[in-house]
């Protein structure tokens, strides 16, 4: 299958933890689209983990004040993928 996918967003917004798993998501996808540029959706806080990771081509920072204008920008880029990385809660039963 070629290599087609030229812009990806990955969104991750919780916790440190979860944030430090989903490295190994981010390297997979840089294996797989070669020569896409990566962009990395996560909370200022978190922005340290992936400041110097070599897949990601930008941070984009997530505050709740700016969500408006934070969807807009992203309809804009015309991302070719975006994946909304979540971590759902166990259930008991």
């Amino acid at each position: 299958m070629p290599d087609t996918k030229k812009k990806i967003l990955i969104i991750r917004l919780s916790s440190l933890g979860d944030i430090l798993l989903t490295t190994p998501v981010v390297r997979a996808i840089a294996q797989k689209y070669h020569s896409a540029k990566i962009d990395f959706l996560l909370r200022p806080q978190y922005a340290k983990v992936y400041k110097d990771n070599p897949y990601i081509n930008r941070l984009i920072i997530f505050t709740p004040q700016e969500s408006g204008s934070l969807a807009t920008q992203i309809k804009n880029e015309n991302y070719d993928l975006i994946i909304l990385d979540l971590m759902l809660p166990k259930i008991d039963g």
